[in-house]
């Protein structure tokens, strides 16, 4: 079916908008000292204004495009018209300034507002670590259109032959997904394939694997992943083509191995789908299916969505009511904070969370240049100032189940790139004096961790119900009831004759039913015939899994008062093939009626895999299941 869907999906793009592929650009493309070859591609780069316009953008050649004008280099598509605001010049003119960022102009034709003036395209580079995409910045008296781009070819230092790489974002409906903050720089993900849950199958997203030497993956160069076919390594897929929406909520990436392999009918190639979840639900690693030398991925991940479901700008606040999603930083900002580096150098870090207020970094006019919100300073180098991002360009983003708050637009290093600083909270209720605490440096971005209350959720998110174990994924969100129906525990154990246990897992009790009278948070309920009703616990712990008895464990704590402070009740899941609908099994209780434990076997507690059939006939051995 996933096989299917791809070939649907790729004959529609091609018929609609046509494919992104790389371009072996053989004249090459520069602009004063800088190369812009990586961004030659047979189709334009898009990005889309908050008003709505579409635009078309092509640096290194004329736009192709067959409803925009012959020999623009950005045209614009408002309300059906196209029209070109920036002509096509194999040297268009570039300033560059005194932070080596580069605007690269393109002229058009008279300006519809004012015939003194012609239409204009300014778009400002600075230096990234991928390709980037273009955004969309302002429009100045409706004859000069302004972007940002920063992509790689903005670098005064760079590998002279650039890893291959093909655009990572895409517009649906005007609204732009970005998948680039996915790309590794070095090393690629390991994947749980479905045969025996050990990660042979390595992938990067929309860039070829840069080999790190800690990593030792062995996979062939230019490989963007790679996969083992009959106990061999071979390249799976090199990216060719870029990133496509299938759907509002799906996207996918297709990787194509330029060579064949010995064992293979056809060259292997990688079908990625990228699925933005519903209800915010924290995403499980992603599976892999193998059929022969194809290799499919389903990736849920909340970079599918739009970004601005997932991040906040200039804000240390952060809601999605609908996910049930409330983060508030601003407690962090009320002072400043000094972190100390045991380094050789001895490097200090101040920083400040405040919303327009910045620090004082160089005490001279720099300070006013750059507002930094972190700073780096030396003791031993009184000299020794470097602004290291500044809350003008802050963005806090929840995705993932990560908390990051990352500043940008700090100084230069000498590569051109901004330094920036990204900041991941973790959640820790009992860490109330807390300070940031200095990771690592690389690439200058700065990388630190916080843990603080402040970045807690009071629950799991309720859609989470998976744990992975030494690469082998269990989830038991299958048990899982959303509406109406509770599970009713079993009585193996005389814990009360007029009384009956409803339960719910990874989720609280649904109140209906016989639950209805059951507290509202809570997960496991205890229900006597008299209609009285107490909590055996809440959902407050993701499941976990014991190595050595092989289960898998669900402790719902927190419940109502007991002599010993409150209930809680144990879960422990037993893989068990083939039994998909057995009940819970209560089979102890303390004296004092402060804890429950109970058994449960089942084949939702047995390993993950994902399997593929033929003839409409799908057979999973593990779980017993034809």
């Amino acid at each position: 079916m996933a096989w299917t869907r791809f070939w649907l999906s790729l004959i529609v793009a091609v018929f609609i908008h046509g494919v992104y592929v790389l371009c072996d650009n053989e004249k090459g493309c520069k602009i004063g000292d800088y190369d812009f070859s990586p961004l030659d591609l047979s189709y334009p780069w898009m990005s889309v204004s908050l008003s709505n316009d579409t635009y078309w953008i092509s640096i290194c050649s004329a736009v192709n495009h067959d409803k925009c004008p012959t020999g623009s280099s950005v045209c614009r598509e408002r309300s059906g018209s196209f029209i070109s605001v920036g002509n096509y010049t194999s040297s268009p003119s570039m300033f560059e300034n005194e932070d080596k960022e580069i605007t690269v102009s393109f002229t058009g034709g008279v300006c519809p507002s004012n015939s003194s003036a012609h239409l204009r395209t300014d778009i400002l580079f600075k230096c990234g670590k991928t390709l980037g995409s273009p955004n969309f910045l302002s429009q100045d008296n409706s004859c000069t259109e302004v972007f940002e781009w920063e992509s790689l070819v903005a670098c005064k230092k760079r590998p002279e032959k650039v890893v291959k790489e093909v655009p990572c974002y895409v517009y649906v409906k005007g609204k732009k997904r970005d998948l680039t903050p996915l790309i590794k720089l070095k090393g690629a993900y390991k994947l749980v394939t479905d045969s025996d849950g050990s990660p042979h199958f390595v992938t990067n997203i929309c860039r070829a694997i840069t080999e790190d030497p800690a990593d030792q993956l062995g996979c062939p160069k230019g490989s963007a992943s790679c996969g083992k076919i009959q106990k061999f390594l071979v390249d799976a897929g090199q990216p060719t083509t870029a990133l496509r929406a299938i759907d509002e909520r799906t996207l996918q990436l297709v990787y194509k191995s330029e060579t064949s392999a010995s064992s293979c009918v056809n060259t292997p190639q990688t079908v990625i789908t990228f699925i933005c979840p519903a209800n915010g639900r924290v995403s499980h690693p992603p599976l892999v299916s193998q059929s022969g030398c194809l290799f499919e991925i389903d990736w849920i991940t909340q970079y599918a969505c739009e970004e601005s479901e997932i991040s906040v700008k200039n804000s240390l606040k952060l809601i999605r009511e609908k996910d049930n999603i409330d983060f508030d930083l601003t407690p962090l900002s009320k002072e400043n904070y000094i972190v100390d580096v045991t380094e050789k150098d001895g490097s200090k870090y101040k920083i400040s969370l405040a919303i327009g207020h910045t620090i004082e970094c160089f005490g001279s006019v720099d300070d006013d240049k750059y507002h930094p919100s972190v700073c780096q300073r030396k003791p031993n180098n009184k000299e020794f100032a470097r602004a290291l991002g500044n809350e003008q360009h802050s963005v806090l983003r929840y995705s993932d189940g990560h908390l990051t708050l990352t500043y940008k637009e700090g100084q230069p290093c000498s590569s051109n790139f901004k330094r920036k600083t990204i900041i991941e909270f973790h959640c820790n209720k009992s860490a109330v004096n807390s300070k940031p605490v200095y990771r690592y440096e690389e690439y200058c971005s700065y990388y630190l961790d916080w843990y603080t209350p402040y970045a807690c959720i009071d629950h799991p998110l309720q859609e989470k119900c998976s744990v992975v174990d030494n690469g082998k994924l269990f989830d038991l969100s299958s048990l899982r009831y959303t509406s109406d129906n509770n599970w009713v525990a079993l009585n193996g154990h005389e814990y009360n004759d007029d009384a009956e246990i409803l339960l719910n897992v990874c989720h609280d009790i649904m109140p209906s039913g016989k639950a209805v009278k059951c507290p509202t948070d809570s997960a496991i309920c205890l229900k006597k015939f008299d209609g009285t009703t107490k909590s055996l616990g809440r959902y407050q712990h993701e499941p976990v899994y014991n190595d050595v008895t092989k289960t898998l464990q669900l402790n719902y704590t927190d419940g109502d008062k007991c002599r010993s402070g409150k209930i809680f009740t144990v879960i422990t899941f037993f893989c068990s093939p083939g039994i998909s609908d057995n009940a819970p099994v209560v089979v102890t209780k303390s004296s004092d009626d402060c804890s429950y434990y109970l058994e449960w076997h089942t084949a939702a507690a047995c390993v993950v895999t994902k399997k593929k059939g033929a003839d409409c006939q799908v057979e999973n051995k593990i779980a017993g299941k034809r």
